[in-house]
């Protein structure tokens, strides 16, 4: 029947359910059994869906039939019913369906009746792997030549060896059109334009070709073409015949430095380290130091000063040769030094054995040896003196001298100098200065 409109929140709230339990009772059952029983009474309708616990979990079914004598049918798909044809884990031992796909370790397995056969497998990291092999055949196929008119590049081999270009037969068969070489004389002089790289050229004249002093037997290399308007001494090479005693020296020099012989070969040199500028520097400042003003007055080479030395020392020994050539020369009795007056040794003793004798009749043996003595004291005393009055008459009174030198020095110098010191000194400072003017000293 129909419910009026004013009626109608009456009727709704009629149809609300206060508590937890279902507007109709028939609805909700606790076991399956209970639901099936219900089905058979006669208010149960076809049609009419009802729900009940099955296994801890609520279902619904629908009652299917004429009414007062229903069947209950689940509603949706019964999982156990339906057969599983894929299965994910270990693959069983026994008991394998055909037609089912296990699936273990991303691997898919079908059981064909009598073993495993595999239908799938993971295969992203052959996709990768051939992803990779595929770049690499591009890029190679990028760099292969093609078939028709192919351009090829790098060193083209066959069979292993490497092939000829047909450019580089042709400078072959061009080189060998060069190998003889043209000789330089009066008759035939080195061409100033139109030669050809690989042209030989032997020079028989002397002179200069390519900006280089050329001697017979050398021979001039082509190794440009002439061009006019920039043709150079650099298109050519002038390789030297004499070179027997070559000198090699190092990969690279310094200009302006000064090389030495490097061993005792005589072919290799070095570099001494010594610049050109620094030496010529240091010459230019010979005398520049503290010594200068000493130094700047010897203006003598070596011989001049060996010389004037050694006449200085000739005049000093001409002088004491002098003075010694008015000395007596070495003798054994006073005659010999010219001494004529005074007692010898036999008049003395005869002096002495009278004084004895007539001491010994006079005196006591005593007083005569005292008188005896006495009068060799006296005797020598006056022997000495007298020797003495003669040197010094005939030399001077040099007075006692421990050494030749200072006899020397005595005898020639003036006021007592040092003679000998002074030629000794002289020697020295002219050897002095002879190896400070042949020693190069940079600074």
């Amino acid at each position: 029947m129909a419910i009026e409109s004013k009626s109608l929140l009456v009727a709704v709230k009629a149809f609300s359910r206060g508590n937890p339990l279902p507007i109709d009772a028939s609805m909700v059952w606790d076991s399956q059994a209970e639901a099936e029983s219900y089905a058979k009474q006669p208010n149960a309708y076809s049609g009419q869906i009802i729900t009940a616990k099955v296994g801890g979990k609520y279902k619904a079914f629908v009652l299917q039939g004429e009414n007062g004598n229903c069947t209950i049918e689940p509603i949706g798909v019964d999982a156990s019913a339906v057969k599983q044809y894929v299965q994910v884990g270990t693959r069983p031992e026994s008991g394998q369906e055909q037609g089912v796909i296990y699936i273990e370790n991303n691997v898919g397995y079908i059981w064909n009746g009598s073993g495993w056969v595999k239908v799938f497998a993971d295969v992203s990291t052959s996709i990768a792997d051939f992803e990779k092999r595929i770049g690499k055949l591009e890029t190679d196929i990028s760099t292969k030549a093609n078939i028709a008119n192919p351009n090829f590049t790098g060193t083209v081999k066959l069979e292993g060896k490497e092939l000829a270009t047909k450019e580089y037969a042709d400078a072959i068969v061009a080189a060998a059109k060069t190998e003889v070489p043209i000789v330089i004389d009066g008759d035939h002089p080195f061409p100033s334009e139109a030669y050809k790289a690989g042209q030989k050229y032997v020079v028989a004249l002397a002179g200069t070709y390519l900006g280089q002093k050329c001697e017979v037997g050398d021979v001039i290399l082509i190794t440009k073409d002439y061009a006019s308007g920039s043709a150079a001494n650099t298109d050519g090479i002038v390789l030297q015949a004499n070179i027997d005693g070559a000198v090699t020296g190092a990969d690279s020099s310094v200009d302006g430095e000064i090389v030495v012989f490097s061993g005792a070969t005589g072919k290799v040199i070095k570099s001494s380290k010594i610049n050109m500028t620094a030496l010529n520097d240091a010459i230019s400042k010979v005398h520049e130091h503290a010594n200068k003003a000493k130094l700047d007055t010897y203006d003598k080479t070596q011989t001049e000063l060996l010389v004037a030395a050694a006449a200085d020392a000739q005049s000093k020994v001409a002088v004491l040769k002098k003075t010694v050539d008015g000395k007596a020369d070495k003798a054994t009795t006073l005659a010999g030094y010219g001494i004529e007056d005074a007692y010898n040794k036999t008049e003395i003793e005869s002096k002495l054995k009278t004084i004895t004798d007539n001491v010994n009749t006079k005196v006591d043996a005593t007083t005569v040896d005292t008188k005896i003595s006495t009068a060799k004291s006296e005797i020598t005393t006056a022997y000495e003196e007298s020797i003495d009055t003669k040197l010094n008459a005939k030399v001077g009174d040099l007075g006692e001298s421990a050494t030749v030198v200072e006899f020397v020095n005595k005898a020639v110098g003036s006021g007592g100098a040092d003679i000998a010191g002074q030629i000794d000194n002289a020697l020295r400072e002219a050897k002095k200065y002879t190896d400070d003017a042949l020693t190069i000293v940079e600074f």
